[in-house]
């Protein structure tokens, strides 16, 4: 049923709702291109060619004014003429794998897709694909405006010890970031504390401890894939039912990690920082979705600048937007910051972020040195002018909870300064592939 609506449906419907918005695009020679490309590519080689597909998505992203809202219990509908079900239809194909090889999962959403309006990146239902586990609404007195969309419902999974979503395609050999979300909100009505294992695969990712019934607890890997997909599990552990609100897999660009991700490691993200931010950063500022939270503190001056910093070919590539913010000491000479692991017994990764926003002159000089738990890191630095540079961890650190980076000016030198940083543990794998036994509550996208 699904492969005879892949090959029949979805040609039509996509033909049906682009001719439907005739007037609304004004393109009509990009409508034509578009639909003409989707026939060609289907015809042809769509299984071997979704770029084709996802320029469609494209067309119909770019001007979203012009696009009907959607029927979901969250959002208020517009249309007529029987364009929601075409375009639910269209995008239970189509989002879920979306702009540059994203998928964006709403777990537990009742059968309905929708473009998040934050980051206008599209979230497709799991409902159609999935015959395990129990949706549910968080409870009502928990939503407000400030709730994302797909954190307003949730997937529970009461029955299995090991529930998995398998997510493809995901090319071959290539790393990527895996994020999911939970939001308990007390949907069962039970008040639980709950703890749960998640897997990539068999390799133990996070453990997830749900404490705070109002919080939304994230988890984020870095891995490789080594095959043409991806299983994220959900291990019951005897303290209470496993959930999940939204699962979502970023491909990043060929080398970016490669100091951390491949075939026998990957990596979780413990904190990822933008100094001196008002607000957390994501696609499409960033256009990996990576989410950049801000972090500012009492005695420090906010640097900015609305200059390009220049991140082209960088290890890493901090979006420009986050290296456009640094932060300083207001009345010292040492800036002084931290984080906190899980255990000291975590093996971790960090990269500190700088790109000097000041032209300085004269004999004006930016010069420090770098000590973690008060242990010199690096000596003499200097942060290149409207570019991006990093220090980062050569070789995994541990023994402590706390960790405390001081940045110490060199005699002579204005104060420090710093724009973003981000800290991972390492993940050892046991073995990189999908288990083939994962399966019994399977999640597929594929045009395989």
């Amino acid at each position: 049923m699904v492969d005879l609506m892949i090959h029949e449906v979805v040609p039509r419907v996509l033909y049906n709702f682009v001719s439907d918005l005739g007037g609304e695009i004004a393109a009509a020679e990009r409508k034509r291109w578009c639909v003409a490309s989707f026939f060609f590519s289907w015809q042809s080689q769509v299984r071997r060619t979704p770029s084709l597909i996802l320029g469609c998505e494209q067309l119909l992203l770019s001007k979203p004014a012009c696009l009907p809202s959607l029927s979901s219990p969250h959002q208020r509908a517009y249309v007529s003429h029987g364009e929601v079900l075409q375009f639910n239809l269209l995008m239970m194909f189509l989002g879920g794998i979306g702009r540059d090889g994203f998928i964006s999962i709403d777990c537990g959403n009742p059968n309905s897709s929708y473009w998040d309006t934050v980051t206008q990146v599209p979230y497709v239902s799991d409902d159609r694909f999935i015959d395990v586990g129990s949706d549910f609404d968080i409870q009502s007195s928990y939503i407000n405006s400030s709730v994302p969309t797909q954190e307003l419902n949730l997937r529970s999974f009461p029955d299995g010890v090991r529930n998995c979503y398998t997510l493809k395609p995901v090319p071959q050999n290539s790393t990527y970031l895996v994020r999911a979300t939970f939001m308990y909100r007390n949907y069962d009505g039970k008040n639980s504390q709950i703890q749960f294992d998640l897997h990539i695969g068999v390799n133990h990712w996070k453990t997830m401890n749900i404490s705070d019934p109002s919080a939304i607890y994230t988890a984020e890997a870095l891995t490789l894939a080594t095959a043409n997909s991806t299983s994220v599990c959900l291990v019951n552990t005897g303290r209470g039912t496993p959930f999940m609100s939204s699962l979502e897999l970023r491909p990043l660009k060929n080398g970016l990690y490669a100091e951390y991700v491949n075939a026998s490691q990957s990596v979780v993200l413990v904190t990822r920082r933008n100094m001196g931010a008002t607000k957390s950063l994501r696609f499409p500022d960033d256009p990996y979705d990576r989410v950049w939270n801000p972090y500012n503190g009492p005695s420090w001056l906010t640097l900015s600048t609305n200059s390009t910093v220049d991140n082209r070919d960088d290890l890493y590539e901090p979006p420009v937007a986050v290296m456009q913010t640094a932060v300083t000491p207001k009345r010292v000479r040492q800036l002084r910051f931290f984080w906190d692991s899980v255990s000291p017994g975590d093996e971790l990764y960090a990269v500190l972020y700088f790109a000097e926003l000041r032209n300085l002159t004269g004999k004006a000089t930016r010069m420090f040195n770098v000590t973690r738990n008060g242990e010199s890191r690096f000596s003499w630095y200097t942060p290149p002018y409207l570019s991006v540079g990093y220090i980062y961890s050569v070789v995994p650190f541990e023994g402590y909870y706390r960790y405390r980076y001081v940045l110490h000016a060199t005699s002579n030198s204005t104060p420090p300064i710093i724009n973003a940083f981000e800290v991972y543990s390492l993940m050892q794998l046991t073995q990189a592939a999908t288990d083939s036994r994962d399966g019994k509550a399977t999640l597929s996208f594929t045009f395989e």
